[in-house]
């Protein structure tokens, strides 16, 4: 696993978070594909290049080759490298995290986690770290994300500038935010400000790569950083002419079962859109499948270009977008993404199409390659929409890919999931599995028989009528009477998550829209306090949802995006597959369950014996109290 070096980005309150920019070991690619790249960018910034930083990259490869080669160092390695940013960052403020990234290539040793903000100056090769603007923002936007237990390291290092920018454009000294410093190193944050990028060296662990040079005619490995005000002693250098020994085998074979086990272990991954954050697992394996795939799609040359179109970009949908673009970015050689911000649905429920083409026009003539191959719709409003208006055909795309539909056949959209033989140009993937029962099945499983079971929905909202008619087949197939649906004529308020008689027993109420807004509008203490006498089960899985309903049941919004992108890899390398032919993907429902909430705050209330196996359970140890 490379090792992660996270950037601080201020965008606006609810858009500032903290990108990751790490290197791994890619191999050098022929001339041809970077010249399809655009000129003086080196395939080192490939990965950059859907984030639009493949300039700013190229900018920072040179500077650290430059550094390497004063310091009498090798610098051939770092065309074996990739730089990868998992997020944008706008200005360049990202190039000093960039450079430890490359300098740090495929180490992951590290003894603490690494922040940086700053960008790089200099010339030859002395390369300083010089000031950027909103330092202050950066360090508030650390802490809290330390606060709200984002960061796991014990230690982490954040490298700044010994200067800022103020709001002048004024060089002013860094120790004007003691204060905020002083709160960082109280919570394991070490700031350490640096006025050149060789300062790194003495807080971290790099290991220049070993291979032997020619110094005035002499083969010889390259010389450590000695002579330097530093004194840098954490770069090891070894002879390539040892002999093989019986340890050296041993050592060996346990490093290969190490890795082995290495590539099978789940890791924790979060995703944070503003205060939106869900978490996922991912292995080492999945990784390394992913970069066998993107050197598989080498040999085809043309870049590929995807067009995303939000429904009202909720945050749900813009963690599958970008869990989308993650994995396409990890499968393709050269991605072109489009994204508009603005929601298809207006701010007052206007769905202007009209507008909407002239604005995928532009965004696609703001593209390398000014064209677009995959519309990408995330919901079921926009999908009829963009299909309606054929603008698939108009813009000579290879077809019109949804996301995260309720039930794209009873919306018209698809006849059917599987098997399907259908001449449009149009498949994607659903937000459910492709079994109409589950959802109500998921829920109904959590709970004893005597529980209360109550759909609340907007009559006015059609996928919330497809969810009441599935559970209502439900009701009838198993005869559970738990289950009762209670139509509203408007949106959901926390005044509808009431019995109908006051001496009623307590209901649990869930919903397939409007919990996860009952839960966002009630953060107030009085909110807060009201919704504590509530047993809730909102439909998006997020660690606050999850946090104040201590149960959510929903699908992986990342799943949906991966899905999403292997259906787009699949027709890239398959350019005759039609897609009306494809199956849509379908996404099991998960059931999310934080005890340790749910006997706090939720109190009276009763799970099932035994909880479903399936279950994502945090807090295991408080489940046995509640059933």
């Amino acid at each position: 696993m490379p090792q992660f070096v996270k950037i601080p980005t201020i965008a606006n309150e609810q858009n500032s978070r903290l990108i990751e920019v790490y290197s791994s070991m890619a191999g050098a690619i022929p001339d041809a594909q970077i010249k399809l790249s655009g000129k003086n960018i080196s395939s080192i910034t490939l990965g950059l290049m859907p984030h639009g930083l493949a300039t700013t990259g190229q900018d920072v490869v040179d500077r650290v080759r430059i550094f390497l080669m004063s310091q009498h160092l090798n610098a051939d390695w770092i065309d074996a490298q990739r730089l990868y940013s998992i997020g944008r960052c706008e200005g360049d403020s990202i190039k000093l995290g960039l450079a430890i990234a490359l300098l740090l290539h495929d180490q992951h040793d590290q003894g603490s986690d690494i922040i940086a903000t700053g960008t790089l100056g200099g010339h030859k090769g002395v390369i300083t770290v010089e000031p950027v603007s909103q330092v202050s923002e950066k360090f508030r936007l650390v802490l809290k994300e330390r606060q709200a237990n984002t960061l796991d390291a014990k230690h982490i290092v954040f490298f700044t500038p010994t200067r800022y920018l103020d709001s002048n454009g004024n060089q002013q000294p860094i120790s004007d935010f003691q204060h905020d410093i002083d709160q960082l190193a109280a919570v394991g944050i070490e700031v350490k400000p640096i006025d050149h990028l060789i300062d790194v060296f003495t807080h971290l662990h790099i290991a220049i790569p070993d291979y032997p040079q020619v110094f005035f005619g002499n083969t010889e490995t390259p010389p450590a950083l000695a002579n330097t005000a530093n004194e840098l002693t954490t770069l090891t250098l070894t002879s390539q002419n040892q002999l093989v020994t019986p340890k050296k085998i041993v050592l060996g074979i346990s490093a290969v079962a190490a890795l082995v086990m290495a590539c099978y272990l789940p890791i924790t991954r979060h995703h944070k859109i503003g205060a939106f954050e869900q978490l996922s697992q991912y292995t080492l394996l999945a990784k390394f499948q992913q970069w066998g795939e993107k050197i598989a799609s080498y040999q085809y040359q043309k870049p590929l270009s995807v067009m995303v179109i939000y429904s009202e970009k909720a945050p749900y949908e813009e963690a599958i977008v970008n869990s989308l673009f993650e994995h396409l970015d990890n499968k393709v050689w050269h991605l072109e993404q489009a994204v508009h911000d603005e929601p298809f649905v207006g701010p007052d429920g206007t769905k202007d199409i009209v507008n909407w083409q002239k604005k995928i026009d532009k965004i696609i003539q703001r593209t390398f390659s000014h064209k677009v191959d995959y519309l990408v719709t995330v919901g079921t409003n926009v999908t009829i929409a963009i299909r309606d208006a054929k603008l698939a055909d108009k813009f000579n795309a290879k077809g019109v890919i949804f996301l995260g539909l309720t039930d794209p056949v009873k919306a018209g959209i698809v006849k059917s999931l599987n098997d399907r033989h259908e001449d449009t140009k149009i498949t994607g993937v659903r937000y459910g599995s492709d079994n109409e029962d589950d959802y109500g099945k998921t829920i109904g499983a959590l709970f004893p028989p005597q529980q209360k079971l109550v759909f609340v929905y907007n009559k006015n909202t059609i996928q919330d009528l497809y969810v009441d008619q599935n559970l209502s087949k439900l009701k009838e197939k198993t005869n559970d009477v738990r289950f009762e649906s209670r139509p509203k004529d408007g949106d959901i308020t926390l005044n509808d998550l009431a019995a109908k008689q006051a001496g009623d027993p307590q209901e649990v109420y869930f919903a397939w829209y409007g919990l996860d807004n009952v839960l966002r509008d009630n953060e107030k203490d009085d909110g807060l306090a009201a919704l504590k006498t509530k047993w809730v089960i909102p439909s998006t899985y997020s660690t606050d949802n999850l946090e104040k309903a201590g149960v959510v049941v929903s699908v992986s919004d990342q799943e949906v995006g991966r899905l999403g992108a292997e259906i787009i890899f699949k027709s890239y390398l398959n350019p005759d597959l039609k897609l009306g032919e494809e199956p849509v993907a379908t996404t099991p429902f998960i059931a999310w369950l934080d005890c340790e909430v749910i006997r706090q705050n939720k109190a009276g209330l009763r799970l099932a014996t035994p909880i479903p196996e399936a279950t994502k359970i945090l807090n295991k140890d408080a489940c046995s109290s509640l059933t």
